[in-house]
């Protein structure tokens, strides 16, 4: 019996020593031991996108880029003009339509420019101006088609913003057509306005 009380007291504190090592195991993972492995974790992360950033920059810098670039500005510069007009060509606008309104065979031609209004832009809300222009004639179905094909095709690209269509009193086949057009306008430098205002 005496043997027996001997190795059950044994067995009580051998569990109490495991329960505490265990404890005491738990105790130091989570506060000293994970906490340095979410470290070396960041760390290594920190270390990657440290690498991707460096080759990235390496790749940036070398002339291949640089040409691809340089080439990808020149195709969106072109395709920019396609869309806006530089300062001094939109007041050439009004004599490029009434030529179309000539070719197309229009009769009653008129055209009015009126004032440019800026357009909101992110990276420099005074470039871009909106001038519109309001246009009325008296043609036929298809001039009047044939006056809208060549303002589409027209470059940079001139905008319809509406139009309306009315039948004339006498004549059911000839239409009154009043368009409102617009067209984007880069602003010009100001190298450009000094010379312009020196010349007044």
């Amino acid at each position: 019996m005496a043997l027996l009380r001997k190795y059950k007291n044994y067995f009580k504190i051998s569990g109490l020593i495991l329960i505490v090592s265990l404890i005491a195991f738990a105790l130091v993972f989570f506060f000293i031991i994970n906490p340095k492995i979410k470290l070396k974790k960041d760390i290594v992360n920190k270390l990657n996108q440290s690498k991707q950033e460096y080759e990235m920059a390496q790749l940036a810098a070398s002339p291949k880029t640089q040409a691809n670039i340089n080439e990808e500005v020149g195709v969106l510069q072109d395709r920019l003009n396609d869309f806006v007009l530089d300062y001094k060509s939109a007041a050439d606008l009004t004599f490029d339509i009434s030529q179309i309104a000539s070719e197309c065979s229009v009769s009653s031609f008129s055209v009015q420019s009126s004032d440019m209004q800026m357009i909101p832009s992110v990276s420099d809300p005074n470039n871009i101006f909106e001038k519109r222009i309001k246009v009325s004639f008296m043609a036929g179905f298809p001039e009047f088609a044939a006056f809208l094909n060549s303002l589409e095709r027209h470059e940079p690209v001139l905008f319809i913003n509406e139009f309306v269509l009315s039948r004339h009193n006498k004549d059911k086949t000839i239409f009154q057509v009043s368009l409102e057009l617009a067209a984007l306008v880069q602003k010009q430098e100001k190298n450009d306005e000094l010379a312009i205002s020196s010349n007044f």
